[in-house]
């Protein structure tokens, strides 16, 4: 049996290297407005230069010392999760979620980047000036440095053991007032005085979203899923990324899945970079498209495909979700999705049903861990509004 079970799992890698992989386009230089529109009106995914275009931004020069040095008190939250090259998903809910601050957060980072003694080490004898600059970032804060500090929650977090993401982090809800420019307000959320996205040239005002910050250790990733609103622009600020897209012609390949539920994002159970062929064989018919991002890269996610994001050393991306007139007819059918999901999620309960987190059975939670159970009056509110919002101009509903 034990040989038996060897062959499996030797011939399901040998077959997942045969998977079609394509590098993704990449456009050496920045784009004017017209070019770029007309890339994003292919539908299909690129990456070009964005440096120049994004020089204004405050956000541009962003590095965790940096962060750390101009936004060290703000408290936030991280999550972590062991390091493994098993075939399991990394699920948010199987990571775990502390509070901590931007300063204890980038010490971390600093600690798992191999270079605890240029942030947190007294004794240290290096005089690089990388590693000056950092010793003068730590000893200028009040705050303790990871793993010095009795009260940092980062600290149970072996370095070594585990890495780190400080994910999905709003700018309205991080910053809060420090974004507040001393300028007039901006036309829209896009235009935000740290990210102003508007710099692209492209027309964002019925922009709802603000952008969103991404700040983690090297392995840190994001579960590969497909966000049902809207198309991504992505722009990586410090350190590299490593990505794996999809397209949406290939999503019954990926053995789609809403659980865990998160609002307006489908996952797959598959771990993209290990693929298990013998659970999921059908996944070795899909098609990747690859690409590594670093420093002002600029990165286009059109709406619907599939993506995997992991770093390969620390790094700090900057996103923005930009809506697009079909959202409407999605937000109905997440509008539903949700009703769902919560009924069945309160029957569970209220029935006594063993939990995701009880059971000894392996599966996915209900929720990922940012969501909540809505109760079913607030879900059929939402429904209505958003099949009212349908019908008051149905030439945007697919047919």
């Amino acid at each position: 049996f034990f040989a038996q079970t060897s062959c499996e799992l030797f011939f399901c890698r040998l077959m997942a290297e045969f998977c079609e992989v394509e590098e993704l386009h990449r456009i050496p230089g920045p784009l004017q407005p017209e070019a770029l529109q007309a890339q994003i009106d292919t539908g299909l995914p690129f990456v070009f230069r964005g440096a120049e275009q994004i020089r204004s931004w405050p956000a541009a020069g962003w590095t965790p010392e940096v962060l750390r040095k101009k936004f060290g008190s703000l408290k936030t939250s991280a999550r972590f999760h062991k390091r493994t090259n098993g075939d399991d998903v990394n699920w948010e809910s199987t990571c775990q979620s502390v509070e901590t601050t931007m300063a204890e957060f980038c010490d971390w980072v600093s600690l798992a980047s191999g270079h605890p003694a240029s942030s947190c080490s007294s004794s240290s004898s290096s005089s690089s000036s990388s590693s000056s600059s950092s010793s003068s970032s730590c000893s200028s804060s009040s705050t303790a440095c990871a793993g010095e500090g009795q009260d940092s929650l980062v600290s149970r977090f072996p370095p070594a053991e585990y890495w780190g993401y400080m994910d999905y982090k709003h700018f309205e809800v991080l910053f809060g007032s420090r974004a507040a420019g001393s300028g007039s307000p901006p036309s829209s959320p896009a235009g935000h005085p740290l990210a102003d996205f508007t710099v692209f040239g492209l027309d964002l005002s019925g922009q709802l979203s603000e952008p969103v910050l991404w700040f983690g250790s090297a392995g840190a990733d994001t579960p590969c899923h497909m966000d049902t609103y809207g198309y991504n622009l992505v722009v990586q600020i410090f350190g590299r990324k490593r990505w794996i897209m999809f397209a949406p012609s290939d999503t019954k390949l990926l053995y789609p899945t809403r659980l865990p539920y998160e609002e307006s994002s489908v996952y797959t159970p598959v771990n993209v970079a290990r693929p298990d062929l013998r659970k999921f064989p059908d996944f070795v018919q899909a098609k990747q498209y690859h690409i590594t991002v670093g420093p002002g890269d600029v990165l286009f996610v059109p709406k619907h495909w599939w993506h995997h994001a992991s770093l390969l050393e620390p790094a700090v991306t900057v996103n923005l979700w930009v809506d697009v007139s079909s959202d409407r007819f999605d937000r109905l059918k997440e509008a539903i999705t949700r009703t769902v999901v919560s009924a069945l999620k309160t029957a569970e309960e209220l029935s006594g049903a063993p939990s995701a987190a009880s059971s000894t059975v392996a599966k996915p939670p209900w929720l990922n861990p940012t969501e909540e159970c809505w109760d079913h009056s607030a879900c059929i509110d939402a429904l209505g509004q958003a099949l009212t919002q349908n019908l008051e101009d149905e030439d945007d509903v697919p047919s």
